[in-house]
């Protein structure tokens, strides 16, 4: 119209021109609403628009042409109107006037399927141009784009909410999201009409290949390409996109489809992402009726969080609608293991296509049916991280490290960057037995004789009662924060370390020492009485049992402390690896001997001896009788002493599932083996030999033949305390070395280490003056201590009583409170406390019998002279 064709107000038409079709729009738009009752979202599309347009519908750029710059310009175009605020917008696939080439109908679709709004459309008077008309290879190419584009609705939806909301564009020019980097400022074009194409990828950070899942660098400009069958299209480096990847006539159909997520690692190994899923077609979704969930990948942890309305009871918009796929972009294709939660469901990664095409496509790293709900918060933790493993600090304070065979694994690694867990539920428990059956077998006949059999095996099953429930508590602390993913704790002094803290560390690592340097003392009587068992034996056989064979048992504990000398010398003797087989296989040695010898006798015998109560007054007195039911107690409790290894053992358990699952199946089964393994010996002893049951069963000298099995069994317990003081000593030697060069690190008697080259040896022995000195002077004082208090079953009692009540229960107990944060005077805090308490007592009363079993024997003792 001419300018001087004014409007009322003698305002311009250009200036009112497209206000016309603005109303049309909204006027339309809200007829539709009304004529829906409100119910509906009207969906209108109108090629005039004016500021305000995008509130009621699509809009289109016009009536094009089918010509390669009209393609072009297409691009352009629409970013344009994206930051005018009209993100609902694109352009007529194929050109509305004429007839495009095959190539350039094919190329358009690739291209219009990234359009906000993308459809095809042409002039009535064109040629008919539906897709299955160009030949086969290009309706399966048309079909294809149009796959992408169906594929890619949850993203765009998720887009399209963000615009409605903020007003960002759905399509987004290149320097909106890179405004640093000049080189994007003019990027605002196609290329498509050559073999080859550049595209310029800004940013520092990787761009994949949405089709090959190939990376490229950011900030370079690459020639790719132009295959036939799509274009180049990129994934940002740091980005999660959601997509329906199943094949449907219509996206209503997808409604109840699965989805997939794509992820695609930076650099940090992390990325995020959103999906918005509402109904799609009312407007309940301004009341809160929508999913609005975050995801986050960091640490090798897919997270799912809610961005949405927090309803307390039934929510106004449900989907049941789950992840099929879970797509990872950027982690090596090495062997790896996802772990969901809540549910501790272990969903394994493999290889898998990147993209649906009847088993076409590039192989990446894929989760399958994770079948984790999309309206649920839920984490995956993606598990063995193929890096270089680093050996974390060395330990800290009052750390005690007890020999568990370790696993290792040449190329995988845990999550903390250590060889690869590959422990079971039965490796586990195996290595629960084997050091639990051990020494403190021995004295169970002489217990079960002081409290009878009603109170014997009651007292025994009420241990194992306890030892196990308080395994379960330890086995919860073994990760500090969070139960499945929190940091690991590798000793029980890390665990202490990590939920109490404070003086209670030091107070727990004093315990430890002061029961590693008793088990040593322990130790050398019991690997003395045993060699002078033997000697005894075959001095009885050989004078026809008439010889009493009497003899003392020191030279054989100095024998022993020299070994000992010698032995603590080898560095890291405890780390062996064959160190742990030779122990099992000699305590379960001697163990079944002794079980065997019991049964044997009671069945030579044809009775069972003892009584209901225990060993009669008169062959002991009613003091003593009480006494030795206490210390009978601590021999209970030494020979159900592991709690100090149970968190070493349960680091080597493989997850998922999680530790303390495995950790507590095989605490139940190892506590069940062991109990009956300890009920047959203590209770077969028992019915043997009655009131005069021996304080050893293996020395006590109740066993005369076969001598030689009982030389056997002897000798198994020998060798087995040879290794085992070394154990329990050599993390003690490496404490108090550590501390003085840390205090001393000057002094060359500390820290000077003298070469000196051994025949039949190809490295140098180091030797080093302080630690020779000190760790003779422990053996030397253990064994002093040995000689002065040689009495086994006393010093097994206080052993038992010492450190049951603090490390088998006092410390889980604090330690479960604290991680589960149970609050003070609640119910179960009082149930809690009131265990501890009762255990305290057990072992006060067992450490009192114990002491005072020492002080009747020191009165008939004589250090140095007594022999046996």
């Amino acid at each position: 119209m001419p300018r001087d064709a004014l409007h009322y107000g003698n305002v311009e038409h250009r200036e009112l021109h497209n206000a016309y079709g603005y109303y049309f729009h909204m006027a339309t738009a809200d007829g539709l609403v009304k004529r829906g009752e409100g119910n509906d979202r009207p969906f209108v599309l109108s090629r005039a628009f004016f500021p305000g347009s995008q509130r009621y519908g699509a809009v289109w750029t016009g009536d094009n042409s089918a010509e390669w710059e009209h393609l072009r310009v297409s691009v352009p175009m629409i970013l344009t109107l994206g930051l005018t605020g009209i993100s609902f917008s694109g352009a007529d696939v194929g050109g509305f006037f004429g007839n495009p080439d095959t190539e350039l109908l094919v190329r358009w679709y690739q291209l219009g399927a990234y359009y906000p709004f993308f459809r095809a459309h042409a002039h009535h008077d064109t040629k008919r141009r539906e897709p299955w008309l160009f030949g086969e290879r290009n309706t399966d190419l048309i079909k294809e784009a149009i796959h992408i584009r169906y594929m890619l609705l949850p993203y765009f939806y998720t887009l399209f909410r963000e615009a409605n909301a903020s007003g960002v564009p759905v399509a987004r020019p290149l320097w909106m999201e890179f405004p640093a980097d000049e080189k994007t400022f003019s990027n605002d074009e196609a290329f498509m009409r050559a073999k080859h194409v550049s595209v310029y990828l800004p940013g520092d950070q990787s761009w994949y290949d949405m089709k090959t899942g190939t990376a490229y660098k950011g900030g370079a400009t690459y020639k790719l390409d132009a295959s036939e069958d799509s274009i180049p299209a990129f994934q940002r480096a740091g980005t999660i996109i959601p997509r329906k990847d199943r094949f449907r006539r219509s996206s209503t159909q997808m409604e109840n489809d699965p989805y997939t997520l794509v992820i695609a690692l930076n650099s940090s190994k992390a990325a995020e992402g959103e999906l918005y899923v509402d109904d799609g077609k009312s407007f309940q979704f301004q009341k809160g009726a929508y999913i609005h969930r975050h995801f986050t990948f960091s640490n090798g942890k897919l997270t799912s969080s809610n961005l949405g309305p927090v309803t307390t009871g039934h929510s106004k918009f449900a989907s049941g609608c789950t992840v099929e796929r879970i797509i990872l972009l950027g982690l090596s294709p090495e062997p790896k293991t996802g772990f969901v939660e809540p549910g501790n469901e272990k969903v394994d990664i493999e290889s898998g296509p990147l993209v649906l095409r009847e088993g076409k496509g590039q192989s990446v790293l894929t989760i399958r049916k994770p079948n984790v709900r999309i309206s649920d918060d839920w984490t995956i933790k993606v598990l063995s991280f193929c890096h270089t493993a680093t050996t974390p600090p060395g330990s800290q304070v009052f750390d005690v490290s007890v020999n568990v065979p370790p696993h290792f694994c040449s190329k995988v690694v845990d999550d903390d960057g250590r060889p690869q867990r590959t422990g079971t539920v039965w490796t586990a428990s195996a290595h629960i037995i084997t050091a639990v059956i051990g020494s403190g077998v021995l004295s169970l006949a002489w217990a079960i004789a002081q409290l009878g059999w009603i109170a014997g095996p009651t007292v025994m099953l009420l241990f194992s009662f306890v030892i196990y429930y308080t395994s379960t508590l330890l086995a919860d602390c073994y990760r500090s924060g969070d139960p499945l993913f929190g940091k690991r704790n590798y000793t029980y002094m890390d665990a202490v370390r990590s939920n109490l803290g404070g003086s209670k560390v030091k107070f727990c690592g004093t315990i430890q020492y002061l029961n590693l340097f008793g088990v040593a003392i322990g130790y050398t009587i019991a690997a003395s009485i045993s060699m002078m068992a033997i000697k005894r034996s075959n001095c009885f056989h050989a004078s026809g049992e008439k010889d009493p064979c009497h003899m003392s048992s020191n030279p054989y504990m100095i024998a022993f402390g020299i070994t000992q000398i010698l032995f603590s010398q080898i560095p890291d003797f405890d780390q062996i690896w064959w160190l742990s087989i030779v122990a099992a296989v000699m305590s379960f040695t001697y163990s079944s001997i002794g079980l065997g010898l019991g049964i044997a006798k009671v069945a030579a015998t044809g009775t069972f001896k003892g009584s209901l109560t225990g060993i009669s007054i008169g062959t002991v007195t009613e003091t003593q009788k009480i006494w030795r039911s206490f210390q009978a107690l601590g021999d209970i409790a030494f020979a159900y002493s592991f709690s100090i290894i149970l968190i070493e053992i349960q680091d080597t358990i493989k997850s998922p599932p999680a530790e303390a699952k495995t950790m507590k199946k095989a605490t139940l089964i190892s506590t069940v083996v062991t109990t009956a393994f300890y009920m047959l010996c203590g209770c077969m002893g028992y019915a043997a030999f009655g009131d005069l049951a021996p304080g050893n069963l293996l020395t006590g000298f109740g066993f005369y033949n076969p001598f030689w099995l009982l030389d056997i069994a002897n000798a198994a317990i020998v060798i087995h305390l040879v290794g085992a003081y070394q154990v329990y000593c050599q993390p003690l030697f490496a404490f108090v070395e550590k501390h003085a060069a840390a205090r001393w690190p000057e002094s060359g008697f500390i820290t000077k280490e003298i070469s000196i080259r051994i025949p039949c040896l190809q490295q140098p022995y180091n030797l080093n003056m302080f630690r020779l000195v000190w760790r003779s002077v422990f053996v030397v004082l253990t064994t002093v201590i040995s000689m002065l208090l040689p009495f086994f079953n006393d010093v097994v009692g206080i052993l038992g009583a010492f450190g049951f009540w603090p490390l088998t229960v006092y410390f889980p107990v604090e330690m479960y409170i604290a991680q589960k944060r149970i609050a003070r005077w609640s119910t179960r805090w009082i149930c809690l406390q009131m265990l501890s308490f009762a255990c305290l007592a057990i072992s006060i009363a067992a450490a009192a019998g114990s002491v005072a079993g020492v002080v009747l024997d020191l009165k008939v003792y004589r250090p140095f002279k007594t022999s046996y």
